[in-house]
């Protein structure tokens, strides 16, 4: 110990009757709860199923994740000698590198923030917390590794002169032994986020570092070319650039360099999904992160783009091996029960065949009684994520739940596939059996990879068609203009996208799917079923650009007829579409069926997917050959049913006005049975219609429309 230093036998932490103010906080309220949270917490370690119960807000997630420690473990063998850690903060990072090194020295210039670490360490003896600012921290001993997580950026405020970045590299590289490491946590001044609209995590101005405006004197950060040149010049090696994602505060999957240029691996399908998150600022995204990634990847910049950098440097001139990555990826799943923590490492053979090993975090914990969880080696398969699909589906405009089961459908098939004979249940080997975790090959088939979880009983079909898809929308963080209500959530979209493949979903069933997924999460993740249930039920999507969907979407609209079995709904397999350019005039259409055998017991034609007014001039169902089968009457009132449609009629003789002021207007075609018989040769349905301007049509009429909705005028 420094001889300038005494330690308080109250607090644990080591200071010195001069050390100056340091004015950084969460705030007074929130770090108080967490000084007393942390000091009345019987588990305090870095996997901490107890202190991870007590996240509330951004400050408590940020420092009692489970995840905080996970940005160090892929540069763990650098960890394991004398640690010095340069602001600890709240000891979040401290208790992981208690648990792993031989001692840990750590430096916090907040009074209050070094009791809150040295209470996350209590019953560490290697661990000793000092309270002092890191450009007055003297000491003769010399460590193995010297490690700054989110502090150079604020060298500006602390150290004077025209390089305060290379004044702080400089004074930490001094504590180093001469073969020791140096790792450095921070944001990239050219992160893609920022280029989304996230404000600056230390200003929280938009845009500030990419347009080179912070201030003087303030905290900034460099781009990965800036860094090279700054450890240059400081006489720094540059050993490895490691790249968290979505960032160093909470990583879920960690890239090395080699990642980006591997020619077998495609680096995105793992970490398009994890959009950078709100962090304590709510803010507009102005572009999907999870489209622009793969853009970036293609094109051989998504190193330079990314959110984050863990920096490994060391002092120039070293004589040992400089290390390396030992994986081209590691993945974490660590905000789950400690029992089913895991890591995953992509490697590749001399072959560049690439592999993937797994391995349990907590290996001393044994697996629930509902959920085994396999945790095993696998060949990465060649081909592309069939979640893939889905972000490119919601993500044009104007998509509706129908697009999405137009997406699920190939999946939904072979999950029915898979059916234990005579049951309308799946072994439960195929719980996991769900879009993040299928692949579609080069070859056009589909195979599935990494199968995590067992359930020890048989699950109904349609229960894992429910949680498939709900994982998947979850993974969705922004969406392009939609048809749906701004109020829905991904929950009610899961419903609805379930409805259009043929699934009926009643309030009963809702709620025992619900329950169901909810045991699931409680399980694996330790949360209560009730704050899983509020988690489903509240999670909302959110759209971008809500306000351009018309604009946007009517440079075309489809038109769809869909015929159904008798006991059967309607359901998108059994339907065909159309699409049309809008544009004034009149226009015949023709929408084919095909063979249908046994035939359909009724006819459905949507004449519009959005909300239109046209005038219908002619409907009518055709053979195979051409000739007509049914021919509509021109009356109003001919039709067996419609939903969200106002059928008028107009002055001219055989015209009829028909107003669709919803996103799911339809029209059901009385057709007689033995009629519909024909169609086991196939037929088409055609239909002449005449349109206006749509928008002008739609604002002309929203007024008419409200009035004759609330009067029931013509309304079937």
């Amino acid at each position: 110990m420094p001889q300038q230093y005494h330690r308080n036998p109250e607090t644990g932490v080591y200071f010195r009757a001069e050390t100056p103010h340091f004015s950084y906080s969460d705030g007074d309220v929130s770090e108080e709860r967490l000084l007393k949270f942390v000091r009345a917490a019987t588990d305090r370690s870095s996997a901490s199923p107890e202190l991870a119960a007590g996240i509330v807000d951004w400050p408590s997630y940020y420092h009692l994740s489970s995840l905080r420690c996970d940005l160090l473990r892929p540069v763990g063998e650098l960890l394991t000698g004398a640690v010095l850690e340069v602001g600890a903060g709240c000891g979040a990072v401290t208790r992981y590198l208690g648990e792993t090194a031989r001692s840990v020295v750590a430096i916090e210039g907040s009074s209050r923030r070094s009791q809150i670490a040295a209470a996350r360490c209590s019953g560490l003896s290697n661990v000793n917390v000092y309270c002092d600012n890191f450009e007055f921290f003297a000491t003769e001993q010399k460590f193995d590794a010297v490690v700054c997580i989110g502090v150079i950026e604020y060298s500006p405020l602390f150290f004077s002169g025209s390089d305060p970045f290379g004044q702080m590299l400089s004074v930490a590289a001094g504590h180093l032994t001469p073969e020791g490491y140096m790792l450095i946590a921070i944001e990239n001044r050219l992160g893609l986020k920022y280029f989304a609209g996230a404000p600056e995590d230390h200003t929280g101005s938009r845009f500030q570092g990419i347009e080179d405006l912070y201030p003087a004197g303030g905290p900034m950060t460099l781009g990965r070319s800036e860094w090279h040149r700054q450890l240059s010049a400081w006489n720094l090696e540059n050993v490895a650039f490691l790249y968290p994602f979505p960032d160093y505060k909470h990583p879920q999957v960690i890239l090395s360099e080699a990642a980006f240029s591997y020619p077998q691996f495609d680096a995105s399908r793992l970490i398009r999904h994890l959009s950078a998150p709100d962090q304590d600022r709510d803010y507009e995204r102005l572009m999907s992160e999870e489209l622009v990634w793969p853009v970036l990847m293609r094109n051989g910049i998504a190193a330079d783009m990314a959110n984050s950098f863990l920096i490994v440097t060391r002092q120039a001139g070293a004589r040992t091996p400089r290390w390396l990555p030992p994986a081209l990826a590691f993945q974490y799943e660590s905000e789950r029960h400690p029992n089913y923590r895991r890591e995953s490492r992509v490697t590749a053979d001399p072959t560049g065949r690439l592999f993937v090993s797994r391995r349990r975090l907590q290996p001393n914990f044994a697996t629930g009684p509902s959920y085994h969880q396999r945790v095993v080696d696998e060949q990465l398969p060649a081909g592309v994520p069939y979640m893939d699909g889905l972000y490119s589906t919601v993500n044009r405009p104007g998509w509706s739940p129908i697009d999405i089961a137009r997406w699920a459908e190939p999946w939904f098939a072979l999950l029915r596939a898979g059916a234990i004979e005579g049951q309308s249940n799946v072994p439960g080997e195929l719980l996991e059996y769900i879009p993040s975790k299928l692949i579609a090959a080069p070859d056009g088939t589909i195979h599935s990879f990494d199968l995590e979880f067992v359930a020890r009983d048989a699950q109904p079909i349609d229960f894992v068609l429910f949680r498939g898809l709900l994982a998947s929308l979850l993974r969705v963080r922004t969406c392009g203009a939609t048809q749906l209500e701004t109020e829905t959530t991904w929950t009610e979209v899961t419903f609805r996208v379930m409805e259009a493949l043929g699934i009926p979903m009643g309030p009963a069933r809702r709620e025992a799917f619900l329950r169901m997924e909810s045991k699931f999460q409680s399980e694996v993740y330790g949360t209560s079923l009730d704050r899983s249930l509020d988690r489903m039920n509240h999670a909302a999507f959110r759209v971008r650009h809500r306000a351009v969907l018309v604009s946007a979407a009517v440079d075309c609209f489809e038109s769809q007829v869909f015929w159904r079995r008798a006991g059967e709904p309607f359901t998108e397999i059994c339907s065909r579409r159309l699409q049309s350019e809008i544009a004034l005039g009149t226009t015949r259409l023709r929408i084919e069926i095909p063979l249908c055998d046994p035939p359909p017991v009724e006819l459905r034609l949507d004449l519009s997917d959005r909300p239109a007014v046209l005038t219908l001039l002619d409907l009518r169902l055709l053979s195979s050959e051409g000739n007509p089968l049914w021919v509509w009457d021109h009356a109003a009132t001919a039709f067996s049913g419609c939903n969200e449609v106002l059928l008028l009629p107009t002055a001219s003789p055989g015209e009829v006005a028909v107003i669709m002021p919803a996103f799911d207007p339809f029209l059901l075609l009385p057709v007689a049975p033995d009629t519909l018989a024909h169609l086991r040769q196939g037929a088409s349905v055609e239909f002449q219609i005449r349109r206006d301007d749509l928008l002008f049509m739609i604002c002309k009429f929203s007024a008419e429309i409200d009035s004759l909705r609330h009067q029931g005028v013509a309304r079937l």
